[in-house]
């Protein structure tokens, strides 16, 4: 009887020191969900030794109607920084957005990386990367001249 008396009285101690410990130290902290893909983001822990560079999307290419860029197998990189140019020759408004799939033939729109571009405009963004394949579609809004390069680092 004694053996089972000094048991329980273990087993109440290390109960409240387990509970000392919880209210010491708290419980861990759940994640939050993530933003959506199609917010630009700063920096998140993506692998800084699997980077792609250059991915051309676009290279000097002068563009006079809606189109799609080249695309690229890129799911193995988490994110795109993007640095595109645009020269606008006689003004011809200009979105320019992410586009994703997983089999190259269904796309899904992303982010848009500029819109209503209406000025000669060269800037670097980031985004997210999601999908086997990504490509960038550009809506102009009338069919003149524009030239466009668009270079990324995926990563």
């Amino acid at each position: 009887m004694r053996k089972r008396q000094k048991f329980a009285a273990f087993l109440i101690v290390l109960c409240v020191l387990m509970g000392g410990v919880l209210v010491m130290f708290g419980t861990p902290d759940v994640p939050t969900a993530q933003a959506a893909f199609t917010t630009p983001v700063a920096s998140w822990p993506h692998s800084t030794d699997n980077s792609k560079w250059p991915v051309y999307f676009w290279t000097t290419d002068v563009i006079t109607a809606s189109a799609a860029s080249e695309e690229y197998k890129l799911m193995n990189y988490e994110a795109l920084d993007l640095h595109y140019v645009i020269d606008q020759g006689v003004v011809n408004t200009t979105t320019i957005k992410l586009q994703y799939s997983n089999d190259g033939s269904n796309w899904a729109d992303g982010a848009a990386i500029v819109s209503a571009n209406a000025a000669d405009a060269n800037e670097i963004v980031q985004h997210y990367n999601v999908g086997a394949y990504t490509r960038l579609y550009a809506t102009l809004t009338n069919s003149n001249a524009i030239t466009i390069t668009v270079i990324a680092l995926a990563k």
